[in-house]
């Protein structure tokens, strides 16, 4: 499987952006990145987590969005 932040450099970049100087996106937002204009390709980028957790023992709250 290939990634698309390696087919498609420009949806990491935009992605990577919208959490530069703690400016973090609200979650439900989503993120259209026009990746390749002659085909008409998109990637949607969605903010619908907030956290992570490392392992099934983490106590580290998550909230998920349902979509």
């Amino acid at each position: 499987v290939l990634s698309l932040s390696n087919k498609y450099p420009a949806a990491k970049k935009s992605y990577l952006s919208c959490f530069k100087e703690n400016n973090f996106p609200e979650l439900g937002v989503a993120d259209f990145v026009m990746v390749d204009a002659q085909e008409k390709i998109f990637i949607a980028n969605m903010y619908a987590q907030d956290g992570i957790k490392k392992n099934i023992n983490d106590n580290n709250n998550t909230y998920v969005m349902t979509l």
